[in-house]
């Protein structure tokens, strides 16, 4: 599974290429599917311990913002336009506490 993050700062080696979107995508369902409400994850990032939600919450928003850029890259439309769409402002508020600017993720992703 890729990096995964606590809910605090977003992870740019997290947001790959294509393929690695699917990887994550089938490791986090593996996961999630696999792990109880109880169970404590240990994050590579964020704060000491998450939950189960919180790793559904990470895996949604990954998965939000690609398909987002994924939109608009299909649509024609340049980075500079993707990044000005703000398209993780809902995310923002949780996950741009760090020193990964959410302008900078979105470029990555």
């Amino acid at each position: 599974m890729s990096e995964t993050s606590s809910g605090t700062v977003y992870i740019p080696s997290s947001i790959l290429d294509g393929r690695e979107h699917r990887r994550n995508d089938r490791s986090f369902s593996k996961v999630i599917a696999s792990v109880g409400a109880d169970t404590v994850i240990i994050p590579g990032h964020g704060k000491p311990l998450s939950t189960l939600d919180d790793l559904k919450h990470y895996h949604e928003m990954l998965a939000t913002i690609r398909d987002n850029v994924a939109r608009l890259k299909s649509a024609g439309r340049s980075v500079e336009e993707t990044v000005a769409a703000n398209l993780r402002e809902a995310f923002d508020d949780q996950w741009a506490k760090a020193i990964i600017s959410p302008a900078f993720f979105t470029r990555f992703v």
